[in-house]
C-alpha cells in the first residue's frame, strides 16, 4: 500500500507533469493541493481527480473525496 500523503514530486510524476505544472493545475482547482499545514498531496484525492479528468470516473454514491475536498477549498476562500 503506498503511502497516503505525498509530496509534490510524486504528485506531478503520477500525472506526468512538471512539478510547476502541477502547481498550475492546483491553482487552477484541477488538482488537490497541500494538506493544511504540510507539504504533503492526499494521494487518494489526486487518483479521483485524475480519474474525473480522463473521464474515468466511476458514478459516486456521494461526494467524491476530491468534490469534498474542493468545497472545502471554496469555503476556504
Amino acid at each position: 500500500m503506498e503511502a497516503r500523503g505525498i509530496t509534490l514530486n510524486q504528485a506531478a510524476k503520477r500525472c506526468g507533469i512538471c512539478p510547476d505544472t502541477y502547481r498550475t493545475w492546483m491553482r487552477k482547482a484541477l488538482v488537490p493541493g497541500f494538506w493544511p499545514g504540510t507539504k504533503r498531496i492526499d494521494g487518494i484525492a489526486l487518483e479521483t481527480a485524475m480519474d474525473k479528468m480522463s473521464g474515468h470516473e466511476e458514478a459516486p454514491a456521494g461526494a467524491t473525496k476530491f468534490e469534498q475536498w474542493k468545497a472545502q477549498q471554496e469555503r476556504n476562500n
